[in-house]
């Protein structure tokens, strides 16, 4: 029996949002790359998909460095609406937001990003750093995936240590009973060391979740064919 097809928010009995949640193995690793792909993929789609990136730090301002401003590119949406907690400090979140006297508070992250989910089919959530980078002392980025009954993308940089790291987020998603629907892999440069050479075959051994495909090294933005076959793999076992 096939996958049946999905409708737009245009139409009628439309299905429930749907909210993905992406997290890297550590930050830096190309979490806003595989974020701009995967709109780039529904828009071929014919899906209307959302960026959210509640938490952003590292930026004065919503310059063409930070990663609301590279996803509102990619979107109908603003830098500012797009990312509602910016700080200047590079820093933890939860020690961030403190310097600048802006706690982010658990309740209302999660009705903003309930409020954002309703803007389309398809909302897609970008964390800060890795799964367990702190927004606060008191809940998790797991906590907020697990309000919003969310599920999970990892992001995976290749690099020499990326086993290691992607096995522990993987685990530690799973022990908190959290759907992961897939992994990316993202190459950083053209010329690969023999680690960057071989950690797609051992993810593809060790990982328990579905393989979504391996972003290249790209000085230009991936052909649409590309981000297609990518959202596409997303959605596979998508009802």
């Amino acid at each position: 029996m096939g996958r049946r097809p999905f409708r737009s928010s245009s139409e009628k009995s439309s299905p429930p949002e749907r909210i993905f949640f992406l997290f890297g193995t550590d930050t830096g690793v190309g979490k806003t790359k595989g974020g701009e792909i995967l709109l780039r993929g529904f828009k071929e789609l014919g899906i209307k998909a959302i960026p959210f990136k509640p938490v952003e730090t590292g930026h004065s301002g919503y310059d063409k460095n930070s990663d609301a401003y590279r996803l509102s590119k990619v979107s109908f949406l603003s830098p500012e609406e797009i990312c509602p907690f910016l700080f200047k400090k590079p820093l933890a979140p939860v020690l961030a937001s403190q310097t600048e006297g802006k706690k982010i508070e658990k309740e209302e992250l999660i009705l903003l990003i309930k409020e954002m989910a309703k803007k389309g089919d398809i909302l897609i959530v970008e964390g800060a750093g890795g799964v367990f980078s702190p927004i606060s002392f008191e809940f998790d980025w797991l906590d907020v995936v697990k309000s919003v009954n969310g599920n999970v993308v990892i992001v995976i940089g290749n690099k020499l240590g990326a086993i290691n790291h992607a096995i522990l987020t993987e685990n530690a998603i799973i022990q908190r009973k959290i759907k992961i629907k897939g992994w990316l892999l993202n190459n950083f440069t053209k010329k690969r060391d023999l680690a960057q050479k071989t950690n797609l075959f051992l993810l593809k051994e060790f990982m328990k979740s579905p393989f979504l495909g391996e972003i290249p090294f790209l000085k230009s933005p991936p052909s649409r064919n590309f981000c297609r076959k990518i959202a596409e793999n997303l959605l596979k076992n998508e009802i």
